[in-house]
Protein backbone atom coordinates (compact mmCIF):
# COMPACT_ATOMS: atom_id res chain seq x y z
CA UNK A 1 0.00 0.00 0.00
CA UNK A 2 1.45 3.02 -1.05
CA UNK A 3 0.62 6.29 1.15
CA UNK A 4 1.93 9.87 -0.04
CA UNK A 5 4.82 11.58 2.30
CA UNK A 6 2.88 13.87 4.24
CA UNK A 7 -0.34 12.85 3.02
CA UNK A 8 -2.58 10.13 2.81
CA UNK A 9 -2.73 6.21 1.38
CA UNK A 10 -5.35 5.88 -1.02
CA UNK A 11 -8.47 4.41 0.36
CA UNK A 12 -8.55 0.74 1.55
CA UNK A 13 -11.71 -0.98 0.69
CA UNK A 14 -12.79 -3.82 3.11
CA UNK A 15 -15.63 -6.60 2.26
CA UNK A 16 -16.20 -9.68 2.95
CA UNK A 17 -17.16 -13.37 0.99
CA UNK A 18 -20.72 -14.38 3.61
CA UNK A 19 -23.09 -11.95 5.01
CA UNK A 20 -22.21 -12.00 8.72
CA UNK A 21 -26.31 -12.52 10.99
CA UNK A 22 -24.84 -9.22 13.27
CA UNK A 23 -21.55 -7.36 12.43
CA UNK A 24 -17.89 -7.76 12.37
CA UNK A 25 -15.96 -4.32 12.97
CA UNK A 26 -12.40 -3.62 11.37
CA UNK A 27 -9.99 -1.39 12.01
CA UNK A 28 -6.19 -0.60 11.49
CA UNK A 29 -3.55 -0.38 14.15
CA UNK A 30 -0.24 0.10 15.00
CA UNK A 31 2.46 -2.58 14.72
CA UNK A 32 3.14 -4.04 18.15
CA UNK A 33 6.23 -1.54 19.95
CA UNK A 34 7.88 -2.26 23.08
CA UNK A 35 10.43 1.04 23.03
CA UNK A 36 13.36 -1.10 24.33
CA UNK A 37 16.89 -0.40 22.59
CA UNK A 38 17.47 -2.10 19.22
CA UNK A 39 13.84 -2.89 18.87
CA UNK A 40 12.12 -1.24 15.59
CA UNK A 41 8.83 0.40 15.57
CA UNK A 42 7.58 -0.89 12.14
CA UNK A 43 4.71 1.69 12.08
CA UNK A 44 6.83 4.70 12.70
CA UNK A 45 5.42 7.78 11.50
CA UNK A 46 2.03 6.22 10.33
CA UNK A 47 -1.28 7.52 11.66
CA UNK A 48 -3.82 5.59 11.71
CA UNK A 49 -7.48 6.56 11.66
CA UNK A 50 -9.70 5.99 14.36
CA UNK A 51 -11.86 5.18 11.79
CA UNK A 52 -13.58 1.72 12.31
CA UNK A 53 -15.34 -0.21 9.28
CA UNK A 54 -18.48 -2.15 10.95
CA UNK A 55 -20.12 -4.59 8.14
CA UNK A 56 -23.27 -6.50 8.38
CA UNK A 57 -25.98 -7.56 6.29
CA UNK A 58 -26.99 -4.13 4.81
CA UNK A 59 -23.51 -2.42 5.04
CA UNK A 60 -21.35 -5.11 2.69
CA UNK A 61 -17.96 -2.62 2.13
CA UNK A 62 -16.69 -0.07 4.09
CA UNK A 63 -13.75 2.32 3.42
CA UNK A 64 -10.57 3.92 5.45
CA UNK A 65 -7.09 5.72 4.89
CA UNK A 66 -3.96 6.12 6.90
CA UNK A 67 -1.83 9.21 6.93
CA UNK A 68 2.19 9.05 6.73
CA UNK A 69 4.24 12.06 7.87
CA UNK A 70 6.64 14.20 6.01
CA UNK A 71 9.56 11.66 6.76
CA UNK A 72 8.08 7.86 7.06
CA UNK A 73 10.41 5.12 8.12
CA UNK A 74 7.77 2.98 8.97
CA UNK A 75 6.55 0.07 6.82
CA UNK A 76 3.87 -2.17 8.07
CA UNK A 77 0.39 -2.10 9.78
CA UNK A 78 -2.06 -4.40 11.32
CA UNK A 79 -5.48 -5.57 10.73
CA UNK A 80 -7.65 -5.69 13.54
CA UNK A 81 -11.24 -7.44 14.13
CA UNK A 82 -13.77 -6.86 16.33
CA UNK A 83 -17.30 -7.36 16.68
CA UNK A 84 -20.14 -9.77 17.46
CA UNK A 85 -19.04 -12.26 15.38
CA UNK A 86 -15.36 -11.97 15.12
CA UNK A 87 -14.61 -15.73 15.93
CA UNK A 88 -16.27 -16.83 12.66
CA UNK A 89 -14.24 -14.60 10.23
CA UNK A 90 -10.43 -13.68 9.51
CA UNK A 91 -8.69 -11.79 7.33
CA UNK A 92 -7.27 -12.53 3.49
CA UNK A 93 -4.06 -10.64 5.25
CA UNK A 94 -2.86 -9.78 9.07
CA UNK A 95 -0.72 -7.17 8.05
CA UNK A 96 -0.88 -4.40 5.57
CA UNK A 97 2.95 -3.44 3.71
CA UNK A 98 3.43 0.55 3.56
CA UNK A 99 5.89 2.08 1.23
CA UNK A 100 5.80 6.04 1.71
CA UNK A 101 5.91 7.64 -1.71
CA UNK A 102 6.56 11.51 -2.81
CA UNK A 103 2.95 13.16 -3.84
CA UNK A 104 2.19 13.04 -7.53
CA UNK A 105 2.82 8.69 -7.79
CA UNK A 106 -0.19 7.01 -8.69
CA UNK A 107 -1.23 4.88 -6.04
CA UNK A 108 -2.89 1.44 -6.05
CA UNK A 109 -5.99 0.78 -4.72
CA UNK A 110 -5.68 -2.63 -2.15
CA UNK A 111 -8.49 -4.69 -1.47
CA UNK A 112 -9.36 -6.75 1.84
CA UNK A 113 -11.62 -10.02 2.50
CA UNK A 114 -13.28 -11.08 5.25
CA UNK A 115 -13.42 -14.83 4.78
CA UNK A 116 -15.66 -17.13 6.79
CA UNK A 117 -13.45 -19.13 9.06
CA UNK A 118 -15.01 -22.97 8.47
CA UNK A 119 -13.34 -24.77 11.30
CA UNK A 120 -15.68 -22.44 13.41
CA UNK A 121 -18.70 -21.71 11.29
CA UNK A 122 -20.37 -23.10 8.63
CA UNK A 123 -22.93 -21.52 6.09
CA UNK A 124 -26.64 -21.67 6.69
Amino acid sequence: MKCALGGVSTPIMVSYDAVPYSDVVVSLAKMDFDGKEGSVDESAGITVPDTQVKLTALQKTGYFQFECAAITEGTKLKYVLSGTEKDYFEFSSETISVEAIDNGKDPETPKLTLTLDKEVSTTS
